[in-house]
């Protein structure tokens, strides 16, 4: 349960962040003004362990927020602004919502590193993806089906792997 000091901290926290970014990054600071601030651990039966969005809020877990320095609370909030902008929580469509998150992080945290923002070793981060669509990362990183009469990977029926 988070104490009423810890929420308004946290939303005070956020709203300074929020307003460096309108200065600094305006468009995306302007995406930011229109999110509701939401201190919480959870939400709709999902642990909020960092900071998430649903196109409408931003769900920030005040413990979290708190450790973290200025500039990397501002990295967080942009992230969340990012998906956002890019209509990330309406594109899932059909999609497995964790795997396509993950794309979705993909997407927005290059383009963060890319903008100069120090990107947390934790965070989901790949060169390779670079300019992609978080529709087509999350195309690339799905599991390849073995086509029907085709040896499982490895080479040899069984799945035992070949010796070269």
């Amino acid at each position: 349960m988070i104490e009423l000091n810890d929420a308004a901290s946290c939303i005070n926290s956020v709203r300074s962040v929020r307003a460096a970014s309108l200065r600094d990054e305006p468009f995306w600071g302007t995406v930011a003004m229109k999110l509701k601030i939401c201190p919480c651990e959870s939400h709709g039966g999902e642990e909020i362990d960092t900071l998430a969005t649903d196109g409408h809020h931003l769900f920030v877990n005040p413990d979290y927020f708190k450790s973290k320095l200025p500039d990397e609370r501002k990295t967080a909030i942009l992230h969340e602004v990012a998906h956002v902008a890019l209509c990330h929580p309406l594109r899932r469509m059909g999609r497995d919502p964790e795997l396509f998150n993950i794309a979705c992080d993909l997407a927005v945290n290059i383009w963060l590193k890319d903008s100069g923002y120090a990107i947390p070793e934790e965070w989901y981060c790949e060169e390779r993806y670079r300019g992609w669509s978080a529709e087509r990362i999350y195309a690339d990183r799905l599991p390849k089906k073995q086509p029907k009469g085709k040896p499982p990977q490895g080479g040899r029926p069984g799945g035992k792997p070949s010796k070269d």
